[in-house]
């Protein structure tokens, strides 16, 4: 895979040192999947960017991540 197509891909950072995971980090390519500037998104929860039938799914891997 070329390094180009890595870096063009949407990549988010999370804080998990709390209680509520928020987002640390994102690079311009998710912040424009979301229609959001970097501002917007760091400093909110995770599920703010994940569709609510798949909430319960991410909240089991990031258990699973955590462990």
């Amino acid at each position: 895979m070329s390094p180009l197509l890595v870096f063009n891909q949407p990549v988010v950072i999370f804080d998990m040192t709390t209680s509520i995971p928020k987002i640390f980090s994102a690079n311009e390519k998710y912040c424009q999947l979301f229609g959001y500037s970097l501002d917007e998104i760091v400093g909110s929860p995770w599920k703010r960017f994940i569709s609510p039938n798949f909430i319960s799914e991410a909240a089991e891997i990031i258990q699973h991540v955590l462990l």
